[in-house]
């Protein structure tokens, strides 16, 4: 809850219009020519505080060129990063993850590039990554030494020591990126823990960069519903200038399946609940999967809490509330919808909590990857850690590897792929995940109630809102990705 207080006249900050351009002015100027009424707001439990008007209107004389406008009346969202850890050991028969086991999986080799290969993980959250942690990481694990080659934004190291999830989810995205594309340069993308638009803050910084990262690894996710049509509008075109410049937007899918984190604590929010940006049809979504009892033979299937030996997360997946199929999936979603048992209570329009899922919407994932029991190395110690957040640095890291291939053999690099991801589906280049299901959230932790919906999607053959079109069979798929 947000208690207010007057503002007059102050500095009101950088507002940004149309993700591209920005202003620094006063209160008083901004609600002149806005029709707005600043206020500080003070947030009653966690005593942060940040500046907005209740309501605020684009002049009539700019409306038909401005899509939105930040920092005035929109408020800070409840951002989370996809991934949760434990301590490492508890059940000696579940698979340790780690880059060999990656590559042994996906038949990743060769899995070298150079720093002529880009890639970039997005951090926020005041997330850091230790230097010294990745440096173990590479000796325990057998990864050749390479440091980040850039770091743009905060990056408070020094927090690891105090508080260890300080570090856990961008010391996990920096490990396996690096662990899985060796050699690559990789940015560390990151944005001020007190920003209150990071996704708008990172897509202006990656616009206004002559030569930004090919790839971008992204594993954060919000609650579709908590963003407006317009401010979704206009980073779907962002998102669409990104593939134009040939970059390739990998996006964690959301760690509580349909219903999304905030029925992690409370099963009121059962129901369906897209992730956003995953459910954006400009960037490639990836759910995470889990060995079938915790060994390799036996394959993969949608990562739950349900699975033995359990998960502590389950694979976010689903359909966007508001964009509509993309042509590049409309015929793997049809087919799902016409073949899935347990879409029966929606055709006969019943059942289905209000509001219930979206059957014309963009369907994600698109991929999935591992996302369970990745040893990562956090303040000098081994933890495992789950979350779509380990499959997205993971499918990043393997595209970027074939766009090291491509730039070996001067082809451009591979820009926005799902529409190749969705041609290549049922082929060779992917393995087909049909078991699992999502309808639960992540374990919430000792001495708190595991919530299951009575709600979620089966992963079958073909696509599915659990796994996607499946995981990459990498040389397959790098030889396929060869052909243009």
């Amino acid at each position: 809850m947000w208690a207010r207080d007057r503002l007059r006249g102050q500095y009101a900050g950088s507002h940004q219009f149309a993700l591209c351009h920005s202003l620094v002015t006063t209160a008083g100027a901004v609600e002149r020519e806005f029709g707005a009424e600043y206020y500080r707001w003070k947030h009653a439990s966690t005593g942060r505080t940040i500046r907005r008007s209740i309501s605020s209107t684009i002049p009539s004389a700019i409306a038909a060129h401005v899509d939105f406008i930040a920092h005035v009346s929109e408020f800070p969202r409840n951002f989370v990063a996809n991934g949760i850890n434990v301590k490492a050991g508890e059940d000696t028969s579940d698979t340790k993850v780690t880059p060999e086991v990656i590559f042994n999986a996906y038949n990743v080799f060769p899995h070298t590039a150079d720093h002529s290969t880009s890639m970039a993980v997005f951090e926020a959250l005041g997330q850091a990554y230790s230097p010294n942690d990745l440096a173990t990481f590479e000796q325990q694990f057998n990864v050749p030494s390479n440091k980040v080659v850039d770091v743009i934004g905060p990056n408070k190291d020094y927090e690891c020591a105090s508080n260890p999830n300080d570090c856990t989810e961008a010391n996990l995205d920096v490990q396996y990126i690096l662990g899985v594309a060796q050699g690559a340069a990789l940015t560390f993308w990151s944005i001020a823990a007190d920003d209150k638009t990071p996704y708008y803050d990172w897509i202006v910084a990656v616009a206004n960069d002559d030569d930004p990262p090919k790839v971008q690894s992204v594993s954060y996710g919000d609650v579709q519903n908590d963003y407006s049509q317009s401010v979704q509008q206009r980073t779907n075109v962002e998102f669409q200038k990104m593939g134009s410049r040939g970059l390739s937007i990998f996006i964690a899918a959301g760690d509580d399946g349909v219903a999304n984190f905030p029925a992690r604590s409370n099963s009121q929010y059962c129901g369906f609940n897209p992730s956003w940006p995953a459910a954006s049809p400009y960037v490639t979504a990836v759910g995470a999967t889990q060995f079938v009892g915790g060994s390799p033979s036996y394959g993969e299937e949608g990562a739950s809490v349900l699975h033995h030996p359990p998960a502590i997360i389950t694979t976010g997946g689903g359909f966007s509330a508001y964009d509509s199929i993309p042509s590049y999936q409309s015929d793997a979603v049809s087919h799902f919808l016409s073949t899935s048992s347990n879409l029966a209570p929606i055709h006969q329009g019943s059942s289905f909590p209000s509001p219930g899922f979206n059957a014309k919407g963009r369907g994600y994932p698109d991929i999935a990857a591992l996302g369970h029991n990745f040893q990562v190395i956090i303040n000098g110690n081994q933890y495992s850690v789950d979350g779509t957040s380990c499959a997205a640095p993971v499918a990043a890291g393997m595209f970027a590897l074939i766009n090291h291939k491509r730039t070996e053999a001067g082809k451009s690099s591979l820009g926005f792929l799902n529409p190749t991801i969705y041609q290549l589906a049922g082929t060779s280049s992917f393995t087909d995940i049909t078991k699992g299901t999502n309808n639960c959230a992540a374990n919430p932790g000792q001495g708190n109630t595991q919530v299951c919906c009575d709600y979620g999607f089966d992963a079958q053959e073909g696509w599915d809102p659990v796994s996607g079109v499946g995981t990459p069979v990498w040389n397959e798929l790098a030889d396929r990705l060869m052909e243009d």
